[in-house]
C-alpha cells in the first residue's frame, strides 16, 4: 500500500492551487477582521483536499482500473 502511490502532476498542481486560493481567502478574512474558525480551514485542507489526494494518488487511485 505504501509503494502504490503515484503523483499525477496536473492533479497535484490543481490541489495546491485550490488550497492556495482558499488559504489566500482566509488570510483576507483575517486581515479584514472577520472570525474564521481554524477547524473549518483544517477540515477543508486536510479533510477535503486530503481525501481527493488519497482517492486519486494512493493505491486506491493506482489500482482503480486493475481491481
Amino acid at each position: 500500500m505504501l509503494t502504490g502511490w503515484t503523483v499525477d502532476p496536473w492533479l497535484a498542481l490543481v490541489v495546491v492551487a485550490i488550497g492556495g486560493v482558499y488559504l489566500y481567502g482566509v488570510s483576507i478574512l483575517h486581515r479584514r477582521g472577520d472570525k474564521w474558525p481554524v477547524g473549518r480551514t483544517a477540515a477543508f485542507v486536510v479533510g477535503g483536499l486530503g481525501t481527493v489526494v488519497v482517492a486519486t494518488m494512493s493505491c486506491l487511485g493506482t489500482y482503480d482500473d486493475t481491481l
